[in-house]
């Protein structure tokens, strides 16, 4: 179990800094809030445990992980585009999502 839940949290953590990186110009949208964070790394966790061989036991592995958790939201307020988070939201597989780091 420690093997998969271990490349979950690699793969969402890997994830949500890629989707932070500083983009262009700031958009003048509303920015992405700490409860905005929270909805979207449930998502991507339910997207990433639909992925795994063994998905009953990812999401429980990730979501007690409360380090990483807290790591993923912080790097997602305020950095993240609304645009790439409407785009997560919307994504039906893990991979959609990863496709959102263009937005």
């Amino acid at each position: 179990m420690a093997a998969v839940s271990s490349r979950a949290a690699t793969r969402l953590s890997a994830l949500v800094l890629l989707l932070a990186l500083p983009l262009g110009p700031a958009s003048c949208s509303k920015p992405v809030t700490e409860a905005d964070c929270k909805k979207l790394v449930d998502k991507l966790v339910d997207l990433l445990a639909e992925t795994e061989e063994k998905a009953e036991k990812v999401k429980p592995s990730v979501q007690a992980d409360k380090a990483m958790l807290a790591t993923l939201r912080e790097t997602c307020v305020g950095k993240m585009s609304r645009a790439q988070y409407d785009c997560i939201l919307a994504a039906k597989t893990f991979e959609a999502a990863a496709s959102c780091d263009a937005k």
